[in-house]
């Protein structure tokens, strides 16, 4: 596979790619034909600072853990468990848990719920 200089020297395509899609290094290396060092540092030349290892998105296009008032909704008003809405969004609890305390809503703690299941 032929490198894409062209993209590679594209700070547009290269952010589209990388925090759009998102796509991983690797991902973006096999694409492009070369290293993942390579787009790395086509990356840094761009400005884009990468992601720390494993913080890609699962489904880049469910964007349900930014939105307050979707997390306020199912977490607050609905009474959902973090467990729950993880599993409705097809991640891990933790990254549910810390998109409520980014946003600023009060975390239950973890436990039995008045009239039976568990809080979290």
């Amino acid at each position: 596979m032929a490198k894409s200089p062209s993209k590679l020297s594209d700070p547009a395509w290269l952010f589209a790619a990388y925090r759009g899609r998102p796509a991983s290094l690797r991902e973006l290396a096999q694409e492009l034909g070369c290293s993942h060092q390579t787009v790395a540092n086509a990356l840094k030349r761009a400005g884009i600072t990468p992601r720390q290892q494993g913080r890609r998105l699962r489904h880049p296009g469910d964007t349900r853990l930014a939105d307050t008032s979707f997390l306020h909704c199912a977490y607050v008003e609905r009474g959902q468990t973090v467990r729950e809405i993880a599993n409705d969004l097809d991640c891990d609890p933790a990254t549910v848990w810390r998109a409520l305390v980014r946003h600023g809503i009060d975390t239950r703690r973890s436990g039995p719920r008045p009239g039976g299941g568990r809080h979290g």
